[in-house]
């Protein structure tokens, strides 16, 4: 009887650990052939430069292009929120519309302009997102007369001709490894620190919750930071912080506001310039004066972007990087023409590339034209919708996007460029300056001393032989 139950139960185990292989063998096919798929889209792509591109013809949507597109529409709502809130703290604008309705224009024509030049006219240029690391320096460019308006222009005149005269490249080299981690790692620290300091000055207003509220929040994405961070997973930073930002504050009872209703974006430049910011245009020689060296650094900060993510882009891609990854000049003749355009019709953000959509696209492998299609048709939807604008803006979620989808992967960027001391200390001579006198002063003295210490190191090397 003993035996009989034995064999049995042993018959059964076999015929269970025989489905168990057949599931895994299953599951196992189904990853392989996925992944022979999307290999096979990326082999395959064979988009037009500045000729009519259409999706299933020229290129194909697949599931796996919701990711890039719904990460890049959240963090940029909140990057362009994080804008407007500086600039509207520092110039002391009142107006309770000015945020939301700056951020519903901005994600409109940004995804409009994604739509055309991106999908349809050049799949080979990145979508123009938000220059993130710029944030923090708002209340000192207000504080030493810069209009946001002449910023605008001259940053996107000079984007414009650098495009033209193909010299993107070229900038491109001018920074090398010690002077590109120094500039990644002040940028992510002055990011932290700033978010950080409003989170907490958020917290210590919630009646019933304190300054204790903003240390979980910090302490929770820590966490999740850290857990993403270890498995390879960072693309997923900025949806884990939407769900930190939202779910904690909810369990101590604080709701976001809902202010904004379905509608079209103000596209009227006085109404913004005038009612709006109510500064006026800025076209007086003070504001241009003013305006003209943080242009240069806008200048010189879109690069940085540009290479940490192409380096990613040719990890990830492998031998069909060629083929997909964006083209530097024609993208930075899109951002310098957004930013005129943009900031012409009343815009607070400075453009970039795209980062919270380029980094996830690269993580799932996918080409660029389909992503950035649903990329856009997310962006125009919820310009008009309204409501997720105050969500993506409530201040916990906003901060802790910009701490741990921002500058934390900005921060671990910088710290993992350095190849050797002589990489550190040119890094040490930008961050130091640029962080206790000025970010432009630090990135001057850093390529200097990286010039001077090449031009040794030739010498002796000359000497030698």
């Amino acid at each position: 009887m003993i035996s009989e139950d034995t064999e049995k139960n042993g018959s059964m185990a076999e015929r269970k650990s025989m489905r168990n292989s057949k599931d895994k063998n299953k599951l196992d096919s189904n990853k392989q052939s996925r992944e022979l798929l999307l290999n096979k889209d990326l082999s395959e792509l064979n988009t037009r430069q500045w000729s009519v591109n259409l999706p299933g013809r020229d290129f194909k949507i697949r599931n796996e292009d919701m990711v890039p597109a719904f990460a890049g529409v959240i963090g940029k709502i909140s990057l362009t929120g994080a804008f407007a809130l500086a600039w509207m703290e520092a110039l002391g604008i009142k107006s309770d519309l000015f945020a939301v309705e700056n951020v519903r224009m901005e994600l409109f024509l940004a995804s409009l302009l994604t739509l055309l030049f991106c999908v349809f006219f050049n799949p080979a240029i990145a979508p123009p997102g938000t220059l993130a690391p710029l944030i923090p320096l708002v209340p000192v460019m207000v504080a030493a007369g810069v209009h946001p308006l002449p910023l605008a222009l001259i940053s996107g005149a000079l984007g414009i001709i650098l495009a033209a005269l193909r010299a993107w490249p070229l900038l491109m080299k001018l920074s090398g490894n010690g002077t590109k981690a120094g500039v990644l790692i002040l940028f992510g620290i002055m990011g932290i620190e700033s978010a950080g300091v409003n989170l907490f000055a958020w917290s210590g207003r919630q009646i019933g919750a304190g300054y204790w509220l903003g240390a979980v929040l910090l302490l929770a994405g820590a966490a999740g930071f850290y857990l993403l961070f270890k498995r390879g997973k960072v693309w997923l930073a900025i949806p884990m912080s939407v769900l930190i930002g939202l779910l904690l504050p909810l369990f101590a009872g604080i709701l976001p506001v809902i202010n904004s209703s379905p509608g079209l974006p103000i596209l009227n430049p006085y109404v913004w310039w005038h009612d709006l910011w109510g500064i006026g245009w800025g076209m007086n020689t003070a504001a241009w004066l003013a305006s003209l060296p943080y242009a240069l650094l806008i200048v010189i900060m879109w690069p940085l972007d540009a290479v940490a993510i192409t380096a990613m882009h040719e990890r990830s891609y492998g031998e069909h990087s060629e083929r997909v990854i964006f083209k530097i000049n024609p993208t930075f003749l899109l951002v310098g023409l957004r930013n005129i355009v943009g900031t012409l019709l009343g815009g607070s953000q400075t453009a970039a590339v795209w980062r919270s959509f380029l980094i996830p696209l690269g993580v799932v492998r996918r080409p660029l034209p389909g992503a950035a299609l649903l990329l856009a048709i997310l962006g125009i939807v919820f310009s008009l919708i309204g409501y997720p604008l105050d969500l993506a803006m409530f201040n916990p979620l906003l901060n802790l996007v910009l701490i741990f989808g921002v500058f934390m992967p900005m921060f671990l960027a910088g710290v993992a460029l350095p190849t050797g001391r002589k990489d550190w200390l040119i890094a040490a001579v930008c961050i130091i300056p640029g962080y206790f006198f000025h970010p432009l002063a630090g990135w001057g003295l850093a390529v200097l001393l990286e010039l001077f210490l090449k031009r040794e190191a030739a010498l002796t090397k000359r000497g030698r032989l």
